[in-house]
C-alpha cells in the first residue's frame, strides 16, 4: 500500500535486525538486476529456508514500525523521512550504530545490539518517565507477579532453574510447561526482581537473589566473545 511505500522511501526500513543483509541503499538497481533479475520478473520467491526465515523476521519486527509511520502521518505531525526515522525508534534500531562498534560487531554477533538494547531503554524513561514505567507496569510486572502467582505452588515450577525463570515467563499447563522470552532489559529488571521479591518475602526464602547477577549479566552484558 501507499503507506508502506512511503515508509520505505523514508528509509525506516533499514532498522530490521536482519537488514544488513538487504544492502537496500548500498547497491544501484541496475546492478541489482545482474544479479537477481529484479527487473525481469513479477514476483520475488524466497527459494531458501533462510529466506524464509530472513521474511518471517522483517515482516514481524516491522509491522510495528509501519504502524507507528501511518499514525505519525495520519496525526500529520511529521513529514515522510521524519516519521520514518521516528518509526525506527519504536523498537530497536539495529543499524544505529558506530565506526569503533561496527568493526566489534563484526567479530562478536549482537553486541551492538546489547549496547543499543541498554541505551534505548535509557533515553525511553528520560524521554516519558511516568508513561514509559506504566506501560513497563501494564507489560511486564503485572504478567510476571500472575505467573508467579499462578505457579508458585507448583513443584515443578520450583525445580526450573532460577535463570531460568529470570529470562522466561513460565507458562504451565497439566501436561506442557511453556517458555516465553522476556523483554532482556525490563524484563529481567520489571519482571525478574519482582518475581524474586516474591520468592523471598513469601516464603521466607533468603537465597531468592542467589545468582541473580549472572541473569543481569546476561540481559546486559554485551557479548564480548568471537
Amino acid at each position: 500500500g501507499e503507506d508502506f511505500q512511503n515508509w520505505l522511501k523514508s528509509g525506516g526500513a533499514n532498522s530490521a535486525m536482519v537488514a544488513i543483509d538487504r544492502e537496500y541503499l548500498q547497491q544501484h538497481l541496475v546492478e541489482l538486476d545482474k544479479s537477481t533479475g529484479l527487473m525481469s520478473r513479477t514476483w520475488n520467491i524466497a527459494k531458501t529456508p533462510l529466506e524464509v526465515l530472513r521474511i518471517t523476521s522483517e515482516f514481524a519486527e516491522n509491522a510495528t514500525r509501519v504502524g507507528d509511520f501511518k499514525r505519525a502521518q495520519a496525526e500529520g505531525k511529521a513529514a515522510i523521512q521524519s516519521a520514518g526515522f521516528d518509526s525506527r525508534e519504536v523498537t530497536l534500531d539495529f543499524q544505529r550504530i558506530g565506526a569503533q562498534t561496527r568493526s566489534l560487531n563484526m567479530i562478536s554477533a549482537f553486541m551492538n545490539a546489547g549496547l543499543e538494547g541498554v541505551d534505548r531503554t535509557a533515553r525511553a524513561f528520560k524521554d516519558s518517565p511516568i508513561g514509559t514505567t506504566a506501560k513497563v507496569a501494564v507489560g511486564v510486572t503485572l504478567p510476571s507477579i500472575l505467573l508467579w502467582w499462578a505457579n508458585h505452588d507448583d513443584p515443578r515450577y520450583k525445580e526450573i532453574p532460577a535463570w531460568e525463570r529470570d529470562l522466561f515467563w513460565i507458562v504451565m499447563t497439566e501436561d506442557h510447561i511453556y517458555r516465553i522470552p522476556k523483554p532482556f532489559e525490563v524484563g529481567v529488571i520489571f519482571g525478574s526482581v519482582p518475581e524474586r521479591m516474591l520468592d523471598k518475602y513469601s516464603a521466607d526464602n533468603p537465597e531468592a537473589f542467589k545468582n541473580f547477577s549472572s541473569s543481569l549479566g546476561q540481559a546486559f552484558g554485551a557479548n564480548i566473545f568471537p
